[in-house]
């Protein structure tokens, strides 16, 4: 049987079928859950108390229709005999932060704020056994099915554990849509329709949603000199072109499934997923934990690559496309943060030998010089660590550019707040290399004669006699190449 329902303004009357709304809502449920799990929201077939949380969502909807059903009668009654009017402003105002604030505090939560209630939500949910992990990195592929296929066998299947690799077809659409259609997955890949048989070159394009912005806009694009460039906290992307990288090339095939899988676990991780519904219906974000894990394996996986594609080109049996000097900038970068795990064996000359993979790759770039030495001075190669600041810092000198911050701020700010170890001290080193290529030489020797002396008292140096040595060594080193340049300058003239 249809019921008739009229608008109060006399409209065209409604027809809707005469199911019971615990009907209604179970259909509705059962369609959304299957829905948002297509759509990525693996977490719903995760057990809790026994069933998938899927099941328990369904219920809950049930109920809470059940209950609506049971008193909306004496509800629209009540409403009907007495209107509230609502103040225009405080109707503007009920948004959902300030809902969820308001419900916390009559709750007996001190949620001085709306960031404080939500981490207390989040906490109350990880409690119960409600913590959204995706357990997928989920890639669409806009490509033909032979590079779609060649992409899926090159690729990884696994990050972590319980974190698997999932290369999906995504559907066709323009470059210029990118942006917009990566909001579906963790990373997508296109190229433009008309080149999508393998002429054209494929990018890759990482969502970015509202305020939570991508760090590092494209590894192809060389960063300008600057501390902050050369030691980068953050390293996800927005979008990477993968130029001349030709798919029927195993290795090159292998190369942009390398980089596409670690620009899909960067963009999965908690400084770019959006919290609120979008998180949840896309399965949350990865932990700090989990995404430290999968960044690693993801790493060293393309660091393994460049490593088997230098080999390959030497015996030309390949070539190394420009796309390879973006995946050594990443890997150049992430190395000068790499710390083993507590009760792993040391991995200090691994990663001095994976960043002099990633120089040899970008032999004309100052900023892996920098960091190669700083994993040398990690390594306690401080010998062929002196080399490499010499070698970065007259390719600062040869090309004349100025570092847009003062580099001298970060190298305090590493003194004070950075871990007493060997890599923090290589950075700091590399950036007294910085700090004395950029500046006028009439005044580096300002940098010998006075920094030292305020670093020295500072922070964990304080403390690390034998750090302050190595630093005054760097330091007196720059200052007698200076001055036998200088010698020979003068000699000249």
């Amino acid at each position: 049987m249809n019921h008739s329902v009229h608008s109060e303004d006399g409209a065209i009357p409604l027809l809707v079928p005469g199911f019971g709304p615990r009907t209604v809502t179970t259909l509705c449920g059962c369609a959304l859950a299957s829905t948002a799990y297509v759509l990525g929201a693996t977490w719903l077939e995760s057990p809790w108390l026994g069933l998938p949380l899927g099941i328990w969502l369904i219920g809950a909807g049930v109920g809470a229709a059940h209950l609506y059903a049971k008193r909306g009668a004496s509800l629209h009654a009540a409403a009907g005999r007495a209107r509230l009017r609502v103040p225009r402003g405080f109707a503007a105002s009920l948004i959902p932060d300030n809902v969820i604030a308001t419900v916390m505090e009559l709750s007996g939560v001190p949620a001085r704020s709306v960031e404080s209630a939500r981490r207390r939500v989040k906490e109350l949910a990880d409690h119960a056994g409600l913590k959204l992990t995706p357990r997928a990195i989920r890639i669409g592929l806009d490509l033909s099915q032979r590079d779609h296929e060649r992409l899926c066998a090159a690729g990884a299947s696994g990050l972590a554990p319980g974190l698997a690799v999932e290369w999906v077809r995504a559907p066709a659409g323009l470059m210029t849509d990118a942006p917009r259609d990566a909001a579906a997955f963790d990373a997508l890949v296109r190229r433009e329709p008309e080149s999508r048989g393998g002429s054209g070159a494929a990018a890759v394009f990482v969502p970015e949603h509202g305020e939570f912005r991508a760090a590092w806009k494209d590894w192809a694009a060389p960063n300008s000199p600057g501390y902050a460039q050369t030691f980068p906290a953050r390293l996800d992307p927005s979008a990477i072109r993968l130029d001349q990288c030709d798919l029927a090339d195993p290795m090159h095939a292998r190369l942009a499934a390398d980089i596409i899988v670690l620009a899909a676990a960067l963009g999965a991780g908690p400084a770019r997923r959006p919290g609120g519904l979008r998180s949840v219906v896309r399965g949350g974000a990865l932990d700090a934990e989990t995404a430290r894990a999968a960044t690693e394996v993801a790493m060293l996986r393309l660091a393994g690559t460049l490593e088997d594609l230098a080999a390959a080109a030497d015996r030309n049996e390949t070539s190394v496309p420009p796309a390879a000097r973006g995946a050594a900038r990443v890997l150049s970068a992430w190395l000068t943060t790499w710390q083993n795990q507590p009760g792993t064996p040391p991995i200090h000359h691994e990663r001095c030998r994976l960043a002099q993979l990633a120089a040899d790759i970008l032999d004309d770039e100052p900023e892996a010089a920098l960091r190669l030495g700083a994993t040398q001075i990690a390594a306690f190669e401080d010998r062929a660590a002196m080399a490499t600041f010499r070698r970065a810092r007259d390719m600062l000198r040869a090309d004349g550019r100025a570092c847009p911050t003062d580099p001298l701020a970060f190298i305090q700010s590493e003194i004070e707040l950075g871990a007493p170890n060997g890599l923090t001290l290589g950075r700091v080193a590399a950036g007294l290399v910085l700090l004395w290529a950029t500046t006028p030489a009439d005044s580096a020797h300002y940098l010998r004669d006075d920094l030292l002396d305020d670093l020295r008292h500072s922070g964990w140096l304080a403390q690390r006699e034998q750090d302050c040595k190595v630093l005054a060594e760097v330091l007196d080193e720059l200052a007698r190449d200076e001055d036998r340049r200088t010698g020979v300058r003068a000699e000249a003239a």
